[in-house]
């Protein structure tokens, strides 16, 4: 237990660190021209991810200027994946119906696009949603269908991620 201790005294402060160094050089990247608009959207976003685990409100902000900004510039990719963070931050917030209907319009979106690898991770978010309600039939529902994406696109992560969600839904289950 002591050692337990003491590895994670000497590992969490490096993680921490790099993250916020990260944080740093992508703040800065904010102050500097960039060679094309859907870049700036892209950094709103990556923003607004990173900030996540740190501040829930700066990730609303940074989330909040990477969809304003993606539909100012009519960029698609860069609107749905804010709209993907925001979900997040709904399901953190405890807000799991206005979480549902987020990730549902992302499907939407990327349905339309007919990017079926972008799919996967939204029915994989939606699946979560409804296990962290209780509803572990509609989670395995959305996370199978994540499954079978993340197989016909080839994303061996993506599958391990789900593989492990759809066996924790099953844990639950009993």
């Amino acid at each position: 237990m002591r050692n337990l201790f003491v590895f994670l005294l000497t590992v969490f402060p490096t993680l921490l660190f790099a993250q916020s160094k990260q944080l740093d050089s992508l703040l800065m990247a904010l102050k500097k021209p960039v060679s094309n608009d859907t870049m700036r959207a892209f950094q709103y976003n990556e923003l607004a991810w990173n900030f996540l685990d740190y501040s829930l409100s700066q990730a609303k902000v940074y989330q909040q200027k990477g969809v304003a900004y993606s539909k100012k510039i009519g960029y698609v990719d860069g609107e749905i994946d804010a709209l993907n963070t925001l979900g997040i931050i709904q399901r953190i917030e405890n807000k799991s119906n206005a979480a549902i209907q987020t990730y549902n319009t992302v499907i939407q979106k990327r349905k339309q696009q007919g990017r079926k690898d972008k799919l996967v991770g939204a029915y994989s978010n939606l699946g979560s949603v409804y296990y962290e309600m209780g509803n572990n039939a509609k989670a395995l529902n959305y996370y199978n269908k994540a499954l079978e994406l993340a197989y016909q696109t080839k994303q061996l992560d993506l599958q391990l991620t789900v593989l492990m969600n759809i066996g924790v839904a099953y844990k639950a289950s009993g």
